[in-house]
């Protein structure tokens, strides 16, 4: 699986201020797993039947982000408690706190620069995205369940297959017990096994 490096980390955070390493941060995420298989390989060698990515909350976003920009580079995706609509994120839950973060998208400027990566904003009717189990909690103070919700119905509006789990409890971290952790993983791990290849 595929994680950021804390460079990548900081250029995420740094973004809004500085628009022109957008493409870094999301396309690093994408060739942070694959530096020995250039992305062309990955696609003739049908290595990207082999691969899943994974992101929770923030690396929700990640995953989000990186899946509607290549969607033809992974074979599933488990997306985790996520951050996926940027465009009304601040006015959800704890979203309000993370402007210096990702912006204002009210700020016609800085909606510019957000909506570029924003996995909600850029789903495609006509793209064929890879199989995405979207898991959340009801109980989630921290990211609104209805990012998750939300996409999840687009895409699958969309046509495309999407698994989608979430439990009454749990907070943000998803689960509060051992039992409903385990219960989540063993989707993930069967999501995981009946996608890739």
């Amino acid at each position: 699986m595929c994680e950021m490096t804390s460079r990548q980390r900081v250029y995420a955070a740094a973004n809004h201020q500085e628009p022109d390493r957008v493409p870094i941060c999301f396309s690093g995420h994408a060739a942070s797993g694959i530096t020995e298989c250039p992305p062309d390989y990955l696609l003739t060698s049908k290595l990207y039947e082999h691969l899943g990515i994974e992101g929770r909350s923030n690396g929700g976003l990640l995953v989000g982000a990186t899946m509607t920009r290549r969607p033809d580079l992974y074979g599933a995706v488990i997306c985790g408690v996520p951050l996926l609509d940027m465009k009304r994120y601040h006015k959800l839950l704890a979203g309000a706190s993370w402007m210096a973060e990702y912006g204002d998208p009210d700020v016609p400027e800085e909606w510019e620069y957000i909506k570029k990566y924003s996995p909600y904003q850029n789903l495609a009717r006509s793209v064929d995205y890879p199989a995405v189990f979207f898991y959340t909690s009801t109980r989630d103070d921290r990211v609104h369940p209805g990012h998750a919700r939300k996409m999840a119905a687009r895409m699958q509006e969309y046509g495309n297959e999407i698994w989608y789990y979430e439990n009454m409890e749990g907070g943000h971290g998803g689960s509060s017990t051992n039992d409903q952790l385990a219960y989540r993983l063993a989707l993930a791990y069967t999501h995981l096994w009946t996608q890739l290849k």
